[in-house]
């Protein structure tokens, strides 16, 4: 069955595991980030993998990027790749990286969920219209901090953030999609997704959260 898990800085073969799948799986359309980065997405506790039989079939990190804890916070959803089709799959994974943001972050004022994106493709449209995402110009600190890291905005693409009714509505979808104990039905297709992350119960769902 289809696994999902969070991946760990602190477990080297998810580390192998992972590099391993990227570079199988180099996608012209998506920035193949530095090791350095991809080592911090994995610090953040917030790398998605989706595994059966003990092999990466899809993946998605979070990027942080802010100057101090006191400032803004901009998280990236990205380096989003999936080699099961047909299913639905990259909706789930954003899903899951808003939930798990909103339950440890309760997405504060200055914290931004964010993801790039190139105009008429498949990622642009689930982003926007299955999980609601809306077009955004990244404020001069974003790119700036962008730069500095190496990964300066392309400028073929554009940014799309996540705002509040987004967190509501990907509790809503996998409530939606829930059909046994940590087990979920995959939003297309007759697929099964076996949750196998340390923090995720079917109750975390029933959270409500008021509209900002």
């Amino acid at each position: 069955m289809l696994e999902l898990h969070n991946l760990s800085s602190d477990n080297e073969r998810d580390i192998d595991r992972l590099i391993g799948f990227l570079a199988e799986y180099d996608d012209p359309g998506v920035r193949m980030r530095p090791r350095d980065a991809v080592d911090a997405a994995l610090e953040t506790g917030l790398a998605l993998a989706l595994i059966r039989d003990g092999k990466i079939l899809g993946c998605s990190l979070v990027y942080d990027f802010f100057e101090n804890v006191d400032g803004p916070v901009f998280s990236e959803i990205g380096t989003m790749r999936v080699t099961l089709n047909g299913q639905g799959l990259q909706n789930l994974l954003s899903y899951f990286h808003l939930v798990q943001i909103s339950l440890e972050d309760d997405f504060s004022p200055d914290h931004n969920v964010f993801a790039v994106v190139q105009p008429n493709t498949a990622s642009e449209h689930n982003l926007k219209t299955k999980v609601g995402m809306k077009p955004w110009q990244p404020p001069e600190v974003l790119q700036r901090l962008r730069r500095s890291a190496g990964v300066p905005f392309a400028a073929e693409k554009y940014c799309l953030v996540a705002p509040p009714n987004c967190r509501k509505a990907a509790f809503k979808n996998l409530r939606d999609l829930l059909i046994g104990d940590r087990l979920f039905k995959t939003p297309k297709g007759e697929g099964r997704l076996l949750i196998k992350t340390g923090w995720f119960s079917n109750d975390l769902l029933d959270i409500d959260f008021d509209d900002d």
